[in-house]
């Protein structure tokens, strides 16, 4: 598990990073890989993932939806910590509004602090970290071109947020992605995600007509390309989990979300049955509807 961002109530927003905190709580990691190398029992108040790492470079990045009462008790912190920072807000804005004045109209480079107010309170939740990267160095198995990756998870429900390398954040699946949810006590197989690199043409079958765009579709960083392939009916479970519950998914397509700052910004590859374009809609392929936006 790689931590990426903190909670905020909506599935649009996020901020990070943790450091940002002045507070020293550090909030659970939500997100366990699990090493293939040791025995491993199901606990009754996790929820495990299964998926197979299709690519190199990029891991995949997970949000899990916070729930009604930790969006509850976020702005129950949010304006505790907004009604204790006010005093030094409204100082520093009355300290620059007094400096311009004094100016006499001269040019000055500095910003006036907007008028503090609870809507526009930059604040990080420290209590929730439900935004998370997976390390590929810890795997259930690995192959040459693959890694198959079992995560201990928090139960609910979730979003195929985007792609990430170590602590960064490269890029939102935020113009369309998959979510999923993970029920405790049980193995939750997503099938294959699969990652490449944007600009390169890519073997890979799931990211023909993503890939082989050109380095202009780079922003700061490489642009990733993902898609999803679910579990085949009837698949063999892998040796290391026989006997133990496994489920496949049922995806469900999401519609457009802000993100946060990150370098690109992408949408997942269409995934027949489940999730497909009109232009730059997101479309149930299950109904043929447009999804709503997150926003």
């Amino acid at each position: 598990m790689r931590r990426l961002a903190l909670m905020l109530p909506l599935l649009a927003a996020l901020a990070f990073p943790a450091a940002a905190h002045a507070e020293d709580r550090k909030a659970p990691d939500e997100l366990v890989e699990i090493d293939g190398k040791k025995p491993f029992e199901i606990r009754p108040d996790r929820a495990y993932l299964l998926f197979r790492v299709k690519g190199k470079w990029f891991a995949p990045v997970f949000m899990r939806v916070p729930t009604a009462a930790e969006v509850e008790a976020y702005y129950a912190a949010k304006k505790a910590a907004f009604d204790k920072a006010l005093p030094d807000l409204r100082k520093a804005r009355d300290a620059a509004l007094a400096k311009q004045a004094a100016a006499k109209g001269a040019k000055s480079d500095d910003d006036i602090p907007p008028e503090p107010s609870l809507a526009t309170f930059d604040y990080h939740h420290p209590d929730v970290q439900n935004l998370q990267s997976i390390n590929l160095g810890k795997t259930l198995e690995k192959g040459k071109d693959d890694r198959l990756m079992l995560i201990e998870a928090v139960p609910g429900s979730y979003v195929l947020y985007g792609a990430g390398n170590q602590n960064a954040m490269l890029a939102c699946m935020c113009l369309g992605s998959v979510g999923f949810d993970a029920k405790a006590g049980e193995i939750t197989d997503l099938g294959a995600v699969h990652v490449a690199i944007a600009w390169q043409k890519s073997e890979d079958p799931v990211l023909a007509d993503e890939t082989g765009l050109g380095a202009s579709v780079n922003g700061h960083w490489v642009m990733p390309a993902m898609g999803v392939s679910p579990p085949a009916a009837g698949a063999p479970a892998p040796a290391s989990l026989a006997g133990k519950p496994i489920v496949a998914v049922q995806y469900r397509a999401v519609g457009k979300f802000v993100g946060p700052p990150v370098f690109n910004v992408n949408r997942l590859a269409p995934v027949p049955g489940i999730l497909s374009y009109d232009r730059g809609a997101v479309i149930d392929a299950r109904t043929g509807a447009r999804v709503p936006d997150n926003y």
